[in-house]
C-alpha cells in the first residue's frame, strides 16, 4: 500500500454575521480576516484506498455519492447510478435513477425515513442542480429506484444552480445556491416528511436560518455532506483553479478548515463518510473514490 503526503493549509473562518431568522438580514464580512491563516497542516491521502468503482470508462461525469453500511450510490451527469460495495471492492449494479433521468445530479445524501416498511435503504435525496433546481427524494435499493417526492425552493436569494443536502442528526434540509449577481447561500429548512406530498414547495417563511458567502469564498461548488454539524465541501475544478474541501461549521456559519487536494489531478464532485473517512468521488474514466482521514 503507497501513501502520499499532500500539503494542506488550513485557513480561518471567514468572520460571517446574520440573524437566524426567517428573514435573514444580508450578512456582513469582515474581508481584513475572509483568508486569515492559522497553522497549516498536512492531509494523508492513502492511496491504497482509491477506488475505481465503474467497470468501463463512464459516458458521463462523475457527480454526486451517498453511501449507507458500506453500499455506495455514485452518481453521473444524467442520471446514471452505479452501486457498489465499499467494503468488499465490488460492482453491484447500474441503473438509471427514476425521476432524475437527464438531470445533472450534483448532490446525493441519504435522508432518515423509508418509504415503508420494505424499504432496503433510506430516502436519498437527489439535486438537480439547474434547470428547475429540484430535489428528487428517491426510494432506492441495488436494483434500481422510485421517485415518490419532489422538493423546490421558491423564494429569494436562489436565481442559479441549487443543490440540497441532509443533516440527518437534525433533520434539516439545506437548500446551498448561487446567485447570478453574488457568491453562494445556505438555507437551512426542517425536513419534509415522506408524507407531506408528491410535491413540496418551501418558501421564505420555511427558513430557520440562512448564511451568505462572497464570491471567491467557494471556487465551484461541487458535492456537499453533514456530518456531526460539520458541512464539508469539495470546490474547484483543476482545469480552471484550485480545488479544496471546506469545513463549515454550522452552528455559526463560519469556516474551521480550508484542504488543499490540487496535487490529485482530477475534478472533486460528491462527498461522503464512512468507515471513518471521507470519501470524495472524483472524475476521470469511470469515477474513483479518494478517502481522508479529516472527520
Amino acid at each position: 500500500m503507497k501513501t502520499a503526503l499532500i500539503s494542506i493549509m488550513v485557513t480561518a473562518a471567514a468572520a460571517i454575521t446574520a440573524t437566524a431568522t426567517a428573514a435573514p438580514p444580508a450578512a456582513v464580512y469582515d474581508a481584513e480576516t475572509l483568508f486569515a491563516g492559522i497553522p497549516d497542516c498536512r492531509l494523508e491521502v492513502d492511496l491504497g484506498q482509491v477506488k475505481e468503482i465503474h467497470p468501463r470508462e463512464a459516458h458521463q461525469s462523475a457527480q454526486g455519492l451517498a453511501i449507507h453500511n458500506g453500499t455506495v450510490f455514485a452518481l453521473y451527469h444524467l442520471g446514471d447510478c452505479v452501486v457498489y460495495d465499499l467494503d468488499n471492492n465490488r460492482f453491484i449494479n447500474e441503473f438509471i435513477l427514476d425521476g432524475a433521468e437527464g438531470t445533472h445530479c450534483n448532490n446525493a445524501s441519504f435522508g432518515v425515513e423509508r418509504a415503508d416498511s420494505t424499504s432496503a435503504f433510506p430516502l436519498l435525496y437527489v439535486s438537480e442542480c439547474s434547470g428547475e433546481r429540484r430535489c428528487f427524494v428517491l426510494d432506492i435499493d441495488t436494483c434500481g429506484s422510485r421517485c415518490v417526492q419532489t422538493l423546490t425552493f421558491e423564494g429569494e436569494g436562489i436565481d442559479s444552480f441549487c443543490d440540497w443536502c441532509v443533516d440527518r442528526e437534525n433533520r434539516f434540509i439545506y437548500a446551498i445556491g448561487k446567485t447570478l449577481e453574488s457568491g453562494v447561500v445556505l438555507k437551512r429548512f426542517a425536513l419534509p416528511a415522506a408524507g407531506d406530498g408528491e410535491k413540496v414547495v418551501l418558501g421564505d417563511k420555511d427558513v430557520l436560518w440562512e448564511r451568505s458567502y462572497p464570491k471567491g469564498f467557494f471556487h465551484i461548488m461541487q458535492g456537499t455532506y453533514i456530518d456531526n454539524g460539520v458541512l464539508y465541501a469539495p470546490t474547484g475544478d483543476p482545469r480552471k483553479g484550485s480545488c479544496r474541501i471546506h469545513l463549515i461549521d454550522l452552528a455559526t456559519g463560519r469556516r474551521t478548515a480550508l484542504y488543499d487536494i490540487d496535487a490529485i489531478g482530477r475534478e472533486p464532485e460528491g462527498v461522503c463518510a464512512a468507515n471513518g473517512r471521507l470519501w470524495v468521488f472524483f472524475t476521470g474514466g469511470g469515477g474513483c473514490l479518494y478517502s481522508f482521514d479529516i472527520l
